[in-house]
């Protein structure tokens, strides 16, 4: 059974992306993606406007103004709106990521221009699923239902970290990926990290009981299946060379520690709030406990 309690993170969520469309329409400066597209100063700042009233319309319920019986109508369907308009336009920028040149500024690499729109699709995707998300009954299998939540995030934002960064890979002395691969890999990470989410989202109400036992079962091996990316990366993980630019092993080993990790999480919590028993929450507790064991195992090979 599910309870009324307001999730605050949304606008939280709102907050940061307000203050970061702000500062993007103060400091607005014409922007050249090379080889992809031309941003002139007036077009940066119209995204920077829009990206602040994004935020304002997902804060929009904490303010005192509000009545308390609108919040779960007709400003829900807004902040729905405005994080849905978030995530798009931070997928928008994904696809373009590239070295670009900053004018007063001059060349900037590709990697700091990506961190723009990776921590703006996790701030939307964050703000979506909780602005839907309706605890459990039972306060402990709740937190752990949010967890879940949350992990299922992170997992969508890092394969939407390797879509953006996408390009010619080198992992030194191990592997050579193309950009198509490497993009290809990102969507595959995000679409786990999206069917979790679904997952965690199966006891919302009017859902079938057979779907939900259907979504149960489909936990376990994406769980199982996260983690062991994770595991492979973790096995790979040495210093990379990236569109001609080197990175130290720590990019690679804190993306597959944190992917593996969230890999294990996702596996143990879906089975405690689906309260598996028996040898079904064994094989969870099995799984899970491997991954977690073979993380620093990986990580050494």
């Amino acid at each position: 059974m599910k309870k009324e309690r307001r999730c605050i993170l949304p606008s939280l969520m709102g907050i940061i992306i307000l203050i970061e469309g702000i500062v993007m329409a103060a400091f607005a400066r014409g922007v050249e993606f090379i080889d992809v597209i031309t941003l002139d100063k007036m077009l940066v700042l119209v995204l920077g406007v829009a990206l602040a009233v994004l935020g304002l319309l997902l804060i929009l319920p904490i303010l005192p103004f509000w009545k308390e019986d609108t919040r779960n109508g007709f400003l829900k369907k807004i902040q729905i709106g405005a994080a849905a308009a978030a995530l798009l336009l931070s997928i928008v920028f994904l696809f373009i990521a590239s070295e670009a040149n900053v004018d007063g500024v001059g060349e900037v690499k590709k990697l700091t221009i990506a961190i723009i729109p990776i921590q703006m699709f996790f701030l939307s995707i964050l703000a979506l699923v909780f602005i839907n998300y309706e605890p459990l009954e039972v306060r402990g299998l709740s937190r752990i239902e949010w967890l879940g939540h949350f992990s299922a995030c992170v997992v969508m934002v890092l394969g939407a970290g390797v879509f953006g960064l996408r390009g010619e890979l080198n992992i030194h002395g191990e592997l050579q990926v193309s950009a198509v691969v490497m993009g290809v890999s990102g969507i595959v990470i995000m679409v786990l990290g999206l069917v979790e989410i679904i997952v965690f989202s199966r006891r919302r109400e009017g859902v079938a009981e057979s779907i939900i036992k259907i979504t149960d079962w489909m936990s376990i091996p994406v769980s199982i299946l996260i983690g062991v990316i994770g595991l492979m990366a973790l096995v790979l993980t040495t210093s990379i060379t990236l569109d001609g630019t080197t990175y130290g092993y720590f990019w690679m080993l804190s993306w597959g520690l944190l992917l593996a990790l969230m890999g294990a999480v996702l596996n143990y919590a879906n089975g405690l709030v689906a309260q598996r028993e028996g040898w079904h929450m064994d094989i969870i507790l099995v799984t899970t406990i491997a991954i977690l064991v073979m993380m620093p195992l990986a990580a050494m090979l």
